[in-house]
């Protein structure tokens, strides 16, 4: 009888990320209070409620899709429209939640892109 093979083990960085992976591509979970960000989340929920919430229950749809799109523009050089036909165009089943928590973390973070920011996100297992 042939045995199954098991897959290998998570790196130990792996239990601490927390996001989400597109298409193998790992995303941080980020939002903050730039315009690019607020025209965003204005798309799915109140962005003034979304920066006032405490912690993110992503069984709540709409607020998984706008941290959803603040880290894709957080990570990428993508256009607000391209960040909104991404998450139009594909099922919520196309975004693995990484992390050992079933939230990302309790307060979005704030403030302007970093400096050096890549253009895209990091590749699963890079």
């Amino acid at each position: 009888m042939a045995e199954t093979a098991e897959a290998p083990a998570a790196p130990e960085a792996d239990a601490e990320r927390e996001g989400f992976e597109l298409d193998g591509v790992f995303y941080e979970w980020h939002a903050s209070d730039t315009g690019k960000d607020l025209m965003l989340i204005q798309n799915f929920v109140d962005p003034v409620s979304f920066l006032e919430t405490k912690e993110v229950d992503l069984a709540e749809i709409p607020l998984l899709l706008a941290l959803i799109a603040t880290s894709l523009r957080y990570a990428t050089n993508w256009s607000v429209p391209r960040i909104l036909r991404t998450i139009e165009d594909r099922s919520i089943g196309d975004f693995v939640i990484i992390g050992g928590a079933t939230s990302p973390p309790a307060k979005p973070r704030t403030g302007a892109r970093r400096k050096g920011a890549a253009t895209g996100g990091r590749r699963s297992g890079a």
